[in-house]
C-alpha cells in the first residue's frame, strides 16, 4: 500500500497515520508519521499477518489519523497485490450520512452522489 498526500496539507509530524489493508485472508498494517517534506508513505508485505476474512467485505483499507493541529489530504492510494495487479484510488467522497460531520472542511462539493 502506498499513500500519496498533498504537499500543501502534509500533516504535522505529531500523529501517526496507521494504514491497515485487509486483503482476503491477510492483513498488512504499519504506521507512518506524515510531516512536511514527505508526500509518500508505504506499507509492504513484511507486516503481513493472518486474518479471519470478513465475507461481506474481504478487501478494504482502514486509515487512522488523529490530530487537531494539521490536515492530511490524501491524493492517491495505490495497492499492488502478490500477483502484480495494481489498484489506484484517486477520487474520494464523503457519504451523505456523514456530511454533517464535515461541514467545517467541505464547501460546495466532495460529497458522494446518491
Amino acid at each position: 500500500v502506498t499513500i500519496t498526500t498533498d504537499s500543501a496539507n502534509p500533516g504535522d509530524g505529531a500523529a501517526p497515520l496507521t494504514m491497515t489493508l485487509y486483503w482476503g485472508d491477510y492483513q498488512y498494517s504499519c504506521d507512518n508519521t506524515p510531516a512536511s517534506g514527505t508526500t509518500e508513505y508505504s506499507c509492504d508485505s513484511s507486516s503481513e499477518s493472518s486474518y479471519t476474512q470478513d465475507t461481506a467485505n474481504p478487501y478494504f483499507l482502514k486509515l487512522e489519523y488523529s490530530t487537531e493541529t494539521a490536515a492530511l489530504q490524501i491524493n492517491m492510494v495505490n495497492i499492488t497485490d502478490a500477483d502484480g495487479n495494481w489498484y489506484a484510488f484517486d477520487e474520494f467522497c464523503i457519504p451523505p450520512l456523514m456530511s454533517h460531520t464535515m461541514d467545517n472542511v467541505v464547501s460546495g462539493g466532495g460529497f458522494c452522489s446518491e
